[in-house]
Protein backbone atom coordinates (compact mmCIF):
# COMPACT_ATOMS: atom_id res chain seq x y z
CA UNK A 1 0.00 0.00 0.00
CA UNK A 2 1.30 3.21 -1.43
CA UNK A 3 0.68 6.32 0.35
CA UNK A 4 -0.73 8.71 -2.09
CA UNK A 5 -0.87 5.48 -5.11
CA UNK A 6 -1.90 2.28 -4.37
CA UNK A 7 -0.48 -0.80 -6.02
CA UNK A 8 -1.38 -3.07 -8.88
CA UNK A 9 -1.04 -6.69 -8.63
CA UNK A 10 -2.00 -10.20 -9.66
CA UNK A 11 -4.97 -10.13 -6.77
CA UNK A 12 -5.89 -6.93 -7.57
CA UNK A 13 -5.96 -3.50 -6.86
CA UNK A 14 -4.69 -1.82 -3.42
CA UNK A 15 -5.85 1.60 -3.27
CA UNK A 16 -3.43 3.90 -1.32
CA UNK A 17 -3.10 4.76 2.66
CA UNK A 18 -4.72 8.44 2.15
CA UNK A 19 -7.63 6.87 0.12
CA UNK A 20 -8.14 4.30 3.00
CA UNK A 21 -8.00 6.79 5.66
CA UNK A 22 -10.86 9.22 3.91
CA UNK A 23 -12.95 6.32 2.78
CA UNK A 24 -16.28 6.72 4.74
CA UNK A 25 -18.17 3.39 6.18
CA UNK A 26 -21.19 3.76 4.01
CA UNK A 27 -20.45 2.42 0.45
CA UNK A 28 -20.64 4.24 -2.59
CA UNK A 29 -22.57 0.96 -4.16
CA UNK A 30 -25.37 1.02 -1.33
CA UNK A 31 -25.87 4.90 -2.29
CA UNK A 32 -26.39 4.22 -5.56
CA UNK A 33 -28.59 1.63 -4.56
CA UNK A 34 -26.97 -1.66 -5.43
CA UNK A 35 -29.02 -4.88 -4.84
CA UNK A 36 -32.25 -2.49 -4.14
CA UNK A 37 -35.04 -4.14 -5.78
CA UNK A 38 -37.81 -1.24 -5.71
CA UNK A 39 -37.20 1.79 -8.28
CA UNK A 40 -36.28 5.32 -6.94
CA UNK A 41 -34.73 8.21 -7.59
CA UNK A 42 -31.02 7.92 -7.77
CA UNK A 43 -28.82 9.90 -4.85
CA UNK A 44 -25.87 12.23 -5.69
CA UNK A 45 -22.51 9.99 -4.77
CA UNK A 46 -19.98 12.02 -6.22
CA UNK A 47 -19.35 15.19 -8.33
CA UNK A 48 -21.38 17.48 -5.53
CA UNK A 49 -20.23 20.03 -3.37
CA UNK A 50 -21.51 19.24 -0.39
CA UNK A 51 -19.55 18.59 2.60
CA UNK A 52 -21.65 16.58 4.62
CA UNK A 53 -22.12 13.95 1.76
CA UNK A 54 -20.26 10.89 2.65
CA UNK A 55 -17.30 10.33 -0.09
CA UNK A 56 -17.09 14.49 0.38
CA UNK A 57 -13.60 14.14 1.57
CA UNK A 58 -12.58 11.18 -1.09
CA UNK A 59 -13.72 13.34 -3.86
CA UNK A 60 -12.04 16.58 -2.74
CA UNK A 61 -8.64 14.64 -3.05
CA UNK A 62 -9.07 14.28 -6.29
CA UNK A 63 -10.32 17.31 -7.21
CA UNK A 64 -6.79 18.74 -5.13
CA UNK A 65 -4.76 16.79 -7.34
CA UNK A 66 -6.27 17.76 -10.40
CA UNK A 67 -5.51 21.49 -9.39
CA UNK A 68 -1.38 20.51 -9.84
CA UNK A 69 -2.35 20.62 -13.50
CA UNK A 70 -2.99 23.90 -14.66
CA UNK A 71 -4.09 22.65 -17.66
CA UNK A 72 -7.21 21.40 -16.09
CA UNK A 73 -7.26 24.32 -13.32
CA UNK A 74 -8.38 26.62 -15.99
CA UNK A 75 -10.52 24.43 -17.90
CA UNK A 76 -12.31 24.16 -14.19
CA UNK A 77 -11.83 27.84 -13.62
CA UNK A 78 -13.92 28.23 -17.32
CA UNK A 79 -16.60 25.88 -16.66
CA UNK A 80 -17.36 27.41 -13.28
CA UNK A 81 -17.57 30.76 -14.58
CA UNK A 82 -19.91 29.59 -17.48
CA UNK A 83 -22.15 28.31 -14.39
CA UNK A 84 -22.62 31.21 -12.81
CA UNK A 85 -22.83 33.91 -15.27
CA UNK A 86 -25.90 36.08 -16.21
CA UNK A 87 -28.21 34.60 -18.79
CA UNK A 88 -29.91 36.51 -21.24
CA UNK A 89 -33.65 37.51 -20.11
CA UNK A 90 -36.14 35.71 -20.70
CA UNK A 91 -38.39 37.19 -24.26
CA UNK A 92 -41.44 38.66 -22.32
CA UNK A 93 -43.65 37.50 -25.43
CA UNK A 94 -43.32 33.90 -26.19
CA UNK A 95 -43.14 32.63 -29.89
CA UNK A 96 -45.90 30.36 -30.87
CA UNK A 97 -45.38 27.09 -32.71
CA UNK A 98 -45.69 23.33 -32.31
CA UNK A 99 -44.42 21.19 -30.10
CA UNK A 100 -43.22 19.26 -33.20
CA UNK A 101 -41.89 22.22 -34.76
CA UNK A 102 -40.28 23.71 -31.96
CA UNK A 103 -38.11 20.49 -31.41
CA UNK A 104 -37.17 20.14 -34.96
CA UNK A 105 -36.19 23.97 -34.93
CA UNK A 106 -34.45 22.68 -31.29
CA UNK A 107 -32.32 20.57 -32.33
CA UNK A 108 -31.61 21.98 -35.77
CA UNK A 109 -30.20 25.29 -33.78
CA UNK A 110 -27.76 22.35 -31.27
CA UNK A 111 -26.30 20.79 -34.17
CA UNK A 112 -25.29 24.51 -35.42
CA UNK A 113 -22.63 24.68 -33.06
CA UNK A 114 -19.64 23.32 -33.58
CA UNK A 115 -19.30 21.43 -30.37
CA UNK A 116 -22.64 19.55 -30.70
CA UNK A 117 -22.52 16.11 -32.59
CA UNK A 118 -25.92 14.46 -31.52
CA UNK A 119 -28.87 15.62 -29.43
CA UNK A 120 -32.34 14.26 -28.54
CA UNK A 121 -34.95 15.60 -26.18
CA UNK A 122 -36.37 13.62 -22.85
CA UNK A 123 -39.37 14.14 -20.86
CA UNK A 124 -38.17 15.27 -17.04
CA UNK A 125 -39.40 12.26 -15.08
CA UNK A 126 -38.57 11.98 -10.87
CA UNK A 127 -36.11 9.00 -12.17
CA UNK A 128 -34.08 11.02 -14.00
CA UNK A 129 -33.61 13.98 -11.19
CA UNK A 130 -31.45 13.35 -8.05
CA UNK A 131 -33.89 12.90 -4.91
CA UNK A 132 -32.23 15.90 -2.83
CA UNK A 133 -32.53 18.37 -6.12
CA UNK A 134 -35.93 17.46 -6.40
CA UNK A 135 -37.25 17.38 -3.10
CA UNK A 136 -35.71 21.22 -2.92
CA UNK A 137 -37.87 21.48 -6.06
CA UNK A 138 -34.95 22.71 -8.38
CA UNK A 139 -36.09 21.07 -11.38
CA UNK A 140 -39.31 22.44 -12.50
CA UNK A 141 -38.97 22.33 -16.34
CA UNK A 142 -40.59 19.35 -17.92
CA UNK A 143 -37.29 18.57 -20.75
CA UNK A 144 -34.69 18.12 -21.20
CA UNK A 145 -32.58 18.53 -24.00
CA UNK A 146 -29.19 16.84 -24.10
CA UNK A 147 -26.26 17.68 -26.16
CA UNK A 148 -23.47 15.31 -26.93
CA UNK A 149 -20.16 16.57 -28.14
CA UNK A 150 -17.42 14.02 -29.37
CA UNK A 151 -13.79 13.68 -27.60
CA UNK A 152 -10.76 12.96 -29.80
CA UNK A 153 -10.07 9.66 -29.60
CA UNK A 154 -6.42 9.66 -30.15
CA UNK A 155 -5.76 11.79 -27.09
CA UNK A 156 -8.51 9.71 -25.21
CA UNK A 157 -6.03 6.73 -25.92
CA UNK A 158 -2.66 7.80 -25.18
CA UNK A 159 -2.23 5.40 -22.15
CA UNK A 160 -3.11 2.42 -24.11
CA UNK A 161 -0.41 2.92 -26.89
CA UNK A 162 2.22 4.00 -24.26
CA UNK A 163 1.70 2.04 -21.05
CA UNK A 164 2.91 3.69 -17.84
CA UNK A 165 4.01 1.33 -15.03
CA UNK A 166 6.51 3.99 -13.58
CA UNK A 167 5.94 5.56 -10.50
CA UNK A 168 5.09 8.81 -10.71
CA UNK A 169 5.24 12.29 -8.32
CA UNK A 170 2.35 13.00 -6.95
CA UNK A 171 1.41 16.40 -9.18
CA UNK A 172 2.45 13.62 -12.52
CA UNK A 173 -1.33 12.60 -13.70
CA UNK A 174 -0.80 9.09 -15.38
CA UNK A 175 -4.02 9.91 -17.46
CA UNK A 176 -3.22 13.52 -18.24
CA UNK A 177 -3.81 13.92 -21.90
CA UNK A 178 -6.69 11.69 -21.55
CA UNK A 179 -8.14 13.74 -18.35
CA UNK A 180 -7.38 17.19 -19.87
CA UNK A 181 -9.80 15.81 -23.26
CA UNK A 182 -12.76 15.02 -20.78
CA UNK A 183 -12.96 17.94 -19.08
CA UNK A 184 -12.12 19.89 -22.50
CA UNK A 185 -14.92 18.56 -24.09
CA UNK A 186 -17.75 18.51 -21.11
CA UNK A 187 -16.83 22.54 -21.37
CA UNK A 188 -17.22 22.60 -24.83
CA UNK A 189 -20.48 20.56 -24.68
CA UNK A 190 -21.50 23.03 -22.05
CA UNK A 191 -20.77 26.30 -24.20
CA UNK A 192 -23.28 24.72 -26.38
CA UNK A 193 -25.82 23.99 -23.90
CA UNK A 194 -25.88 27.69 -22.98
CA UNK A 195 -25.96 28.81 -26.58
CA UNK A 196 -29.20 27.09 -26.94
CA UNK A 197 -30.69 28.04 -23.72
CA UNK A 198 -29.99 31.51 -24.58
CA UNK A 199 -31.25 31.25 -27.92
CA UNK A 200 -34.83 29.59 -26.35
CA UNK A 201 -35.14 32.17 -24.12
CA UNK A 202 -35.02 34.67 -26.86
CA UNK A 203 -38.01 32.99 -28.17
CA UNK A 204 -39.81 33.70 -24.95
CA UNK A 205 -39.07 30.18 -23.05
CA UNK A 206 -37.20 29.69 -19.72
CA UNK A 207 -34.18 27.32 -20.23
CA UNK A 208 -30.88 26.58 -18.79
CA UNK A 209 -28.26 25.26 -19.53
CA UNK A 210 -26.11 22.49 -17.37
CA UNK A 211 -22.64 21.46 -18.17
CA UNK A 212 -20.67 18.33 -17.11
CA UNK A 213 -20.91 15.90 -14.26
CA UNK A 214 -20.58 18.74 -10.98
CA UNK A 215 -23.24 18.66 -8.48
CA UNK A 216 -25.87 18.60 -12.02
CA UNK A 217 -29.58 17.80 -11.07
CA UNK A 218 -30.35 15.46 -13.90
CA UNK A 219 -28.66 12.20 -13.94
CA UNK A 220 -27.52 12.92 -17.45
CA UNK A 221 -26.44 9.34 -18.63
CA UNK A 222 -30.08 7.99 -18.04
CA UNK A 223 -31.61 11.27 -19.55
CA UNK A 224 -29.22 10.84 -22.70
CA UNK A 225 -30.40 6.92 -23.46
CA UNK A 226 -34.12 8.33 -22.68
CA UNK A 227 -33.65 10.58 -25.47
CA UNK A 228 -32.30 7.98 -27.76
CA UNK A 229 -28.41 8.78 -27.94
CA UNK A 230 -27.39 5.61 -27.02
CA UNK A 231 -27.13 2.36 -24.82
CA UNK A 232 -25.70 1.25 -21.34
CA UNK A 233 -22.60 -0.51 -21.79
CA UNK A 234 -20.75 -2.71 -19.79
CA UNK A 235 -18.22 0.31 -18.88
CA UNK A 236 -21.19 2.33 -17.08
CA UNK A 237 -21.17 4.69 -19.71
CA UNK A 238 -23.07 5.44 -22.76
CA UNK A 239 -22.75 3.93 -26.52
CA UNK A 240 -23.38 5.86 -29.01
CA UNK A 241 -24.62 4.52 -32.45
CA UNK A 242 -22.21 7.10 -34.02
CA UNK A 243 -19.00 8.10 -31.69
CA UNK A 244 -19.56 4.90 -29.40
CA UNK A 245 -18.46 5.82 -26.03
CA UNK A 246 -16.04 8.75 -27.57
CA UNK A 247 -18.51 11.38 -26.34
CA UNK A 248 -19.61 13.40 -23.28
CA UNK A 249 -23.00 15.55 -22.39
CA UNK A 250 -24.79 18.92 -21.77
CA UNK A 251 -28.29 19.21 -20.93
CA UNK A 252 -30.72 22.54 -21.72
CA UNK A 253 -34.02 22.10 -18.99
CA UNK A 254 -36.87 24.11 -20.27
CA UNK A 255 -40.07 24.86 -20.47
CA UNK A 256 -40.38 25.00 -24.04
CA UNK A 257 -43.49 22.86 -25.50
CA UNK A 258 -41.14 19.79 -27.28
CA UNK A 259 -41.85 16.31 -27.90
CA UNK A 260 -39.66 13.39 -26.31
CA UNK A 261 -37.32 10.85 -28.74
CA UNK A 262 -37.55 7.66 -27.74
CA UNK A 263 -34.78 5.13 -26.16
CA UNK A 264 -33.04 3.44 -29.29
CA UNK A 265 -31.56 0.31 -29.54
CA UNK A 266 -29.27 -0.88 -32.08
CA UNK A 267 -27.37 -3.80 -30.52
CA UNK A 268 -24.98 -2.07 -28.52
CA UNK A 269 -26.49 -4.39 -25.38
CA UNK A 270 -26.20 -7.79 -27.02
CA UNK A 271 -22.70 -6.93 -27.99
CA UNK A 272 -21.30 -6.05 -24.35
CA UNK A 273 -22.94 -9.63 -23.14
CA UNK A 274 -20.30 -10.89 -25.44
CA UNK A 275 -17.22 -8.81 -25.11
CA UNK A 276 -14.58 -8.69 -22.08
CA UNK A 277 -12.79 -5.96 -23.39
CA UNK A 278 -13.39 -3.19 -20.63
CA UNK A 279 -13.82 -6.06 -18.05
CA UNK A 280 -10.20 -7.64 -18.39
CA UNK A 281 -8.78 -3.80 -19.03
CA UNK A 282 -9.93 -2.38 -15.55
CA UNK A 283 -7.54 -2.71 -12.97
CA UNK A 284 -9.32 -2.02 -9.78
CA UNK A 285 -11.46 -5.30 -11.43
CA UNK A 286 -14.39 -3.17 -11.24
CA UNK A 287 -16.64 -3.75 -14.23
CA UNK A 288 -18.86 -7.08 -13.84
CA UNK A 289 -19.27 -9.34 -16.61
CA UNK A 290 -22.87 -9.55 -15.51
CA UNK A 291 -26.14 -7.15 -15.40
CA UNK A 292 -26.80 -6.43 -11.51
CA UNK A 293 -30.17 -5.02 -9.79
CA UNK A 294 -29.75 -1.40 -9.02
CA UNK A 295 -32.62 0.50 -7.70
CA UNK A 296 -35.19 -2.27 -9.20
CA UNK A 297 -33.71 -2.04 -12.82
CA UNK A 298 -30.94 -4.96 -14.21
CA UNK A 299 -28.65 -3.41 -15.59
CA UNK A 300 -24.69 -3.02 -16.39
CA UNK A 301 -23.29 -1.42 -13.36
CA UNK A 302 -19.55 -0.59 -12.68
CA UNK A 303 -18.29 -1.31 -8.63
CA UNK A 304 -17.95 2.21 -7.35
CA UNK A 305 -16.12 1.19 -4.22
CA UNK A 306 -13.49 -0.80 -6.73
CA UNK A 307 -13.47 2.06 -9.20
CA UNK A 308 -12.74 5.26 -7.46
CA UNK A 309 -9.15 4.60 -5.52
CA UNK A 310 -8.12 3.99 -8.90
CA UNK A 311 -9.96 6.75 -10.91
CA UNK A 312 -8.81 8.85 -7.84
CA UNK A 313 -5.28 8.01 -7.19
CA UNK A 314 -4.94 8.44 -11.00
CA UNK A 315 -6.43 11.58 -11.36
CA UNK A 316 -8.85 10.02 -13.57
CA UNK A 317 -9.17 7.52 -15.94
CA UNK A 318 -9.94 6.43 -19.32
CA UNK A 319 -9.20 2.78 -19.85
CA UNK A 320 -12.64 1.67 -20.50
CA UNK A 321 -13.76 4.73 -22.53
CA UNK A 322 -10.56 4.02 -24.73
CA UNK A 323 -10.54 0.42 -25.24
CA UNK A 324 -14.12 -0.12 -26.13
CA UNK A 325 -14.48 -1.31 -29.88
CA UNK A 326 -17.45 1.12 -30.09
CA UNK A 327 -15.20 3.99 -29.65
CA UNK A 328 -12.47 3.53 -32.41
CA UNK A 329 -13.35 6.39 -35.08
CA UNK A 330 -15.45 4.55 -37.98
CA UNK A 331 -16.02 1.52 -36.37
CA UNK A 332 -19.55 2.17 -34.41
CA UNK A 333 -21.45 1.57 -37.75
CA UNK A 334 -19.23 -1.41 -39.33
CA UNK A 335 -20.34 -2.77 -35.91
CA UNK A 336 -24.38 -2.34 -36.11
CA UNK A 337 -23.68 -3.65 -39.81
CA UNK A 338 -22.31 -7.11 -38.42
CA UNK A 339 -24.56 -7.46 -35.54
CA UNK A 340 -27.66 -6.98 -38.52
CA UNK A 341 -26.13 -10.09 -39.99
CA UNK A 342 -26.29 -12.13 -36.79
CA UNK A 343 -30.08 -11.57 -36.52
Amino acid sequence: MGLLYGNESETGYQPSWLHEKLKPQQSGNEINGLGEQERRQPTPVYHRRWHKHPWYWVQESFYARQMWDMVQGLIIFKSWRLDNSTPNPVAPVAEQDSAESWSDRVKAEALKHPNCDVVGIAKVEPELVFDREWERGEVTEPWVIIIGHAMDYGELSQNLAKPDGKKRPFWRNKFLPEVREVLSTYLRSQRAAFKLASWIRARGYAAKGHGGPKGAPINTLHAAIKAGLGELGKHGSIINDQLGSCLRFSYVLTEMPLVADGPKTFGADDYCMRCQACTRACPPEAISDEKQLVRGVEKWYVDFDKCVPYFNENYGCAICLSICPWSRPGKAQSLIEKLSTRK
